[in-house]
């Protein structure tokens, strides 16, 4: 028997019980083994939650960039739409116009507000979009050219559009 064990790569001596038993001598893991598969483990499953972090971050650093941008974006949007066919304009500075629409008596008013940009109809606020640090409009009244700059930014991102709009009703012949 022992011939057998040396070929299995075991170098153990068993015994014969005393009911006529084989027994062999019992093997475990040492302390230092199981050291080292703990050790192993650890690392591993560190290295895995390392790459599970990291993607998390990214992906809400994605989420609060892209969320500024579609922010900037709706604003910019609105305002052209509101203003694209403004009868009367005014520049009340350059982060403030006022404006009436054709066929309305009612006065209109963008305009930022702190961080926000808001529009006001009949003197009622609507928040319109936040986290916007710059609104800047300029009018060309020669080529009846709206110009406006809008700015947004976090604590990480910034996002700019700059946009030139055009008033057919504002233009001079």
């Amino acid at each position: 028997m022992s011939g057998f064990f040396r070929l299995c790569g075991k170098d153990r001596k068993d015994d014969w019980g005393s009911a006529g038993k084989f027994i062999a001598a019992e093997q475990g893991f040492t302390l230092l083994e199981c050291l080292a598969a703990v050790t192993v483990f650890t690392i591993l499953l560190g290295t895995v939650l390392g790459f599970y972090l990291f993607g998390v971050n990214k992906f809400q650093a994605a989420v609060e960039q892209l969320d500024l941008q579609q922010n900037v974006r709706v604003a910019a949007d609105l305002i052209t739409r509101e203003l694209r066919y403004a009868r009367t304009l005014h520049l009340r500075s350059s982060a403030d116009v006022t404006y009436r629409l054709p066929g309305d008596g009612t006065s209109y008013r963008i305009r930022q507000k702190n961080n926000e940009i808001v529009l006001l109809i009949a003197g009622t606020e609507t928040k319109i979009a936040y986290d916007i640090q710059t609104l800047i409009f300029n009018w060309d009244a020669g080529r009846g050219i709206l110009y406006f700059d809008l700015v947004g930014s976090d604590s990480n991102y910034n996002y700019a559009v700059n946009t030139a709009l055009r008033l057919p009703n504002l233009m001079r012949e």
